[in-house]
């Protein structure tokens, strides 16, 4: 009985450590993203830039 409450306990801890990882890695991957939306944003306001002054 002991032994299959520590189980229980023990996989608990490991699904919500696995959790807590794939939760981790995935605002690590969320943050890329933004950075790389933040980047090409930023290159398309330089390139509009560089479109306005042309056309003035």
């Amino acid at each position: 009985m002991v032994g299959e409450v520590n189980f229980i306990k023990s996989t608990l801890f490991l699904i919500i450590s696995i959790i807590i990882l794939l939760i981790s890695r995935f605002k690590k991957v969320l943050f890329l993203i933004i950075s790389i939306i933040i980047l090409l944003i930023s290159r398309f306001k330089k390139v509009l830039f560089l479109g306005i002054s042309v056309i003035i």
